[in-house]
């Protein structure tokens, strides 16, 4: 629902998909930290969450 619209806070680059945990659920992380190393923030988030976030916030 949300590929290509969410953006790293740290750096501006896309966030992308970073596997599942062991229950399933999918988590995010910036590419550029996931792919170069380049950004700072190699938090990631669960993309349920975001997307729960973003629908009750719109």
């Amino acid at each position: 629902m949300l590929s290509g619209l969410l953006r790293c806070g740290s750096c501006g680059s896309g966030m992308a998909t970073n596997g599942r945990d062991k229950s399933g659920r999918v988590r995010i992380r910036c590419s550029a930290a996931t792919e170069s190393g380049t950004c700072p923030d190699a938090n990631t988030f669960y993309l349920d969450a975001v997307e729960r976030a973003q629908s009750s916030a719109g």
